[in-house]
């Protein structure tokens, strides 16, 4: 199986400038070891004053960071594709619904 792009990574300081920039590789599917990796990531650079952007990333990383609550209101990402909704954006509910 070959190796595909899960996502590009961007690093910038306070002003913008790219600190680092690389792309996210691996086989199969991204995991929770992906994201969790993601997130230490932006806690070290968000700690030294930096962004921490993840752009184009893959469907399945994508679900996952949504799915975590990791979305990082869009700081991990690029933008929504066409007819796709922005992260951070949930649905609401009516609590009086009963659960299906």
């Amino acid at each position: 199986m070959g190796r595909e792009a899960w996502c590009r990574v961007t690093v910038r300081d306070a002003g913008g400038s790219v600190l680092a920039s690389w792309m996210v590789l691996g086989s199969g599917r991204p995991d929770l070891a992906v994201v969790d990796a993601l997130a230490r990531l932006r806690l070290g650079a968000s700690g030294l004053g930096q962004v921490l952007e993840v752009g184009d990333p893959c469907l399945e990383l994508l679900e996952l960071l949504v799915l975590s609550g990791l979305d990082l209101d869009r700081h991990m990402g690029g933008q929504p594709e066409q007819g796709e909704e922005a992260l951070g954006v949930e649905e609401g509910t009516d609590p009086a619904d009963p659960p299906i």
